[in-house]
């Protein structure tokens, strides 16, 4: 049958293939097992495909697969995702596509490549590309183990797909990367190809349907969100910059500011780093020369890198009395390494429905966990209260990956033995391989099958991975 076929070689060591007596992958060096992917278009008729082979030392593979666009073989079952894809089917996107056909790319514990050939001139006049993917459930890791590449004179300018989108996602999404993220890309000067590379230390599939190039801007912008009712204590922008170091602002507010208030509306971004809790990520009213705050940590989605709105009760600000004057409205942010946070209002409002933060209660652990290993598992567990859970609703967890991208499934799992195994893994939660720590909240019905109304034995957890390792957790706090 005529058509776009896709041939991948899996080796280890080198190999080489040839359609027609034409190269089309040339791999010839010593190498673990690895995985490498090109498209070929075929007519119908007989065709000679050839591929070459050596054995250096150590594990020895070579297989060769090819496929049909469109007709390719299923992804492997991926882990089940608690949030599944909101958009099943969405717009296409904006341009005309650089690939001619799906790129798919599959491996086990080993890399995947696929390549296009594109006009040399395609950047000029464009600044955005934009990619409908699906992961497939895998988390994609940083750097160039899940990269967009352009070559141009024979360097690599990428961006990775593990900063985009919403990673470990298992259906189709479409992204706008601007062409400024391509580290060192000159888009007035001429490219030669366009290629993905994708690394994973388990069975993966990616599939990537179409990569267009468009200029100013190309899908549909954020709307302007809708103003918030009330007074903005703030008179600019709030910008707190730091690196392993705090920040702080000030604002000077009418005294009597607070009276008939009973909610404030923030507004703000912290681009990505996980607010640490208490002090370390404070909103303050500063009332006879005493701190009355909430820490961020404890409000709206912490890790987010993007903005976001959340309504707090000036109930939550501790011994704050709304009643009295108040001095000055201020902030404070502390972080382990270097970081951008951004508030852009502040607004009090009275009989604003909010949800207060959650009520917390005992921590799990007696003492901190630490785990490593080296290509290997390392477990740690804890007797607790049978009946612990009764009116709870999350877990907190207060935890360091030291970098570490987890695994999905039970590869990095947080886990209560009710008859069995109830987990949850850390890879669907807070902000994959992120060297410091952080704090998140999981719904306690996240833990597939637990029921918080009977007893349960221990709580433990496992992780493994394929490279030495290190995990910190410091605390496991349950709340209502």
């Amino acid at each position: 049958m005529s058509g776009l076929y896709t041939f991948t070689t899996t080796s280890d060591d080198g190999v080489r293939l040839y359609v027609d007596g034409t190269l089309v992958i040339d791999k010839w060096f010593d190498q673990g097992t690895n995985s490498y992917s090109e498209m070929v278009e075929l007519t119908d008729g007989n065709h000679e495909i050839k591929m070459e082979y050596y054995q250096a030392g150590g594990g020895a593979v070579a297989k060769l697969n090819w496929d049909l666009s469109g007709q390719t073989s299923p992804a492997p079952n991926p882990t089940p995702n608690p949030n599944p894809n909101p958009n099943p089917n969405p717009s296409p996107a904006p341009g005309t596509n650089l690939l001619t056909g799906i790129w798919r790319y599959v491996g086990n514990n080993s890399a995947s490549e696929l390549y296009q050939e594109v006009t040399p001139d395609s950047l000029n006049g464009k600044d955005t590309l934009n990619i409908t993917y699906d992961l497939h459930g895998m988390c994609a890791l940083p750097g160039d183990a899940s990269a967009i590449i352009f070559d141009q004179g024979g360097s690599w300018h990428f961006a990775s797909l593990a900063n985009y989108g919403q990673n470990c996602l298992d259906g189709t999404q479409t992204i706008a990367i601007p062409l400024s993220d391509f580290s060192g890309l000159n888009i007035a000067a001429a490219v030669g190809t366009l290629h993905g590379r994708f690394w994973y230390s388990d069975s993966f599939a990616v599939d990537v349907s179409t990569i267009t190039l468009t200029s100013g801007g190309t899908l549909p912008p954020n709307p302007d969100p809708t103003p918030i009712p009330g007074t903005n204590l703030l008179t600019t922008a709030w910008n707190l910059t730091g690196n392993n170091s705090g920040s702080e602002m000030y604002q000077t507010i009418d005294p009597n500011s607070l009276i008939g208030n009973d909610t404030l509306t923030l507004t703000y971004n912290l681009y990505g780093i996980c607010a640490l809790p208490g002090d370390a990520s404070a909103i303050i009213f500063d009332q006879g020369g005493s701190w009355h705050f909430v820490s961020l940590s404890d409000l709206g989605q912490n890790c987010l890198d993007g903005s976001q709105t959340v309504s707090v009760p000036l109930a939550c600000f501790t011994g704050l009395d709304a009643t009295l004057p108040v001095g000055t409205f201020h902030t404070r942010f502390w972080y382990g390494a270097a970081f951008l946070v951004d508030i852009t209002s502040a607004v009090l409002s009275s009989g604003t429905p909010s949800t207060p933060p959650p009520t917390t209660g005992p921590n799990l652990l007696t003492s901190t966990w630490s785990l490593t290993g080296n290509n290997s598992a390392s477990e740690a567990y804890q007797s607790i209260d049978p009946n612990i859970l009764n009116g709870y609703t999350a877990l907190n967890l207060t935890y360091d990956l030291h970098g570490m991208c987890a695994l999905p499934g039970d590869a990095s799992a947080i886990i209560f033995d009710q008859n069995g195994w109830k987990f949850t893994s850390i890879s669907e939660v807070g902000q994959n391989c992120l060297d410091g720590p952080q704090t998140v909240a999981i719904p306690l019905s996240n833990f597939s099958g637990l029921d918080t109304a009977l007893p349960i034995e221990t709580f433990h957890t496992r992780f493994w991975y394929s490279q030495p390792f290190s995990v910190t957790i410091t605390s496991a706090v349950l709340s209502k």
